[in-house]
């Protein structure tokens, strides 16, 4: 395991910034930090990107309350388009300053 944690710092190290390589964010960047890195990366996580983007349509208004560092937020703008919004909350500070800067990649 501790072999596989320092292979994981080599190839994602804090601060750096990835690409997105698989999944409905495919192609987008983030800041790899303390537990968000490789799954950011492979487009996993305990979020489920199907049940929600049956839900979200072009045009709509999104609110993602409790935005963490902003993967959620992300795609639900990739699904609401230029002509929809998302306005993502997040009160706990580190995370939203992580969330202002993956925001901030994507433009």
């Amino acid at each position: 395991m501790k072999l596989l944690v320092r292979m994981a710092r080599v190839l994602f190290p804090y601060g750096s910034e990835r690409r997105v390589l698989f999944g409905p964010l495919r192609g987008l960047k983030y800041t790899v930090e303390c537990g968000h890195g490789l799954t950011y990366a492979l487009g996993v996580g305990s979020f489920n990107f199907g049940l929600l983007g049956r839900h979200i349509r072009t045009g709509m208004v999104v609110y993602d309350i409790g935005a963490n560092r902003g993967q959620m937020a992300l795609f639900f703008a990739r699904k609401v388009g230029a002509s929809g919004h998302v306005c993502a909350f997040e009160p706990a500070p580190v995370a939203f300053r992580s969330l202002q800067r993956n925001i901030a990649l994507t433009n």
